[in-house]
């Protein structure tokens, strides 16, 4: 008290000791500095704002891109599966590979169509089958033995029917106009199927052989583009699907 007394004696009021005035300015500079040091830290301690999530360009692909590839997979198997090219005893395009095609798409087409994935065990059974019988054919062994043949027509015929009818069902569950060809081809499908596996002395009847095999050839081939028809549909479907969605968010 007596040192406040001794520096406020004989100052005017309102008139501040000669050492305050000296020490206020560098205390108001430390105090800025002070908080311009504090504040880049409050700023990197704040979170930065959420913006628009977006989904990057290379994404996984769409469930209807997806079921559109598939569509295009099964074509392809079909074709194989007509087309005999040979190198020697070799088949450069066997069997066994369309039935595996077949096979590793059942999964994607099970996401709209449940039953497809109840072919799975068949799709197995007639690509082994089909790999036995290309073996043989490389190595000249008889693998026509047993029930085996008519135990794989008569899964080859279920397999085929259903295999089309779920392409049908998703082409109704997606909008697409392929449904009624897809059951017309089926129908003819399979009964040139079942006619060829009955005990029929077709190398006798050369010209019913030879037109069964052309009808056959020829739906089989029709099956491939509309099948291929079907995955140009899926992807418009996607295309208006995206339009939309980009319509909605602006």
């Amino acid at each position: 008290m007596r040192e406040w007394e001794r520096m406020t004696e004989g100052r005017s009021p309102g008139e501040e000791p000669a050492s305050l005035m000296a020490e206020g300015p560098l205390l108001r500079e430390q105090e800025g500095f002070m908080a311009e040091e504090a504040l880049p830290r409050e700023q990197e301690s704040l979170p930065e704002e959420a913006g628009p999530v977006t989904a990057p360009a290379g994404g996984p692909p769409t469930e209807l891109e997806q079921l559109a590839d598939a569509a295009k997979t099964v074509a392809l198997a079909y074709l194989v599966l007509q087309l005999d090219v040979n190198l020697g005893s070799l088949n450069i395009l066997p069997n066994w590979l369309a039935y595996l095609l077949m096979v590793n798409v059942l999964p994607v087409l099970g996401k709209r169509e449940p039953t497809a994935l109840l072919l799975r065990p068949l799709g197995i059974f007639l690509g082994l089958w089909e790999g036995l019988l290309w073996v043989g054919a490389l190595f000249s062994l008889d693998i026509n033995v047993y029930a085996f043949p008519v135990v794989a027509a008569a899964a080859g015929l279920y397999f085929h029917f259903q295999l089309l009818t779920n392409l049908a069902g998703l082409a109704e569950g997606c909008g697409c106009p392929e449904r009624k060809r897809i059951l017309r081809l089926r129908s003819v499908f399979v009964i040139t199927l079942t006619l060829f596996a009955l005990p029929f002395p077709w190398e006798e009847n050369t010209t019913l052989m030879v037109i069964g095999f052309l009808v056959h050839m020829v739906v089989a081939l029709w099956i491939c583009v509309v099948l291929f028809y079907l995955r140009y549909s899926l992807w418009d479907v996607q295309r208006k699907n995206a339009a939309g969605q980009d319509g909605q968010s602006t």
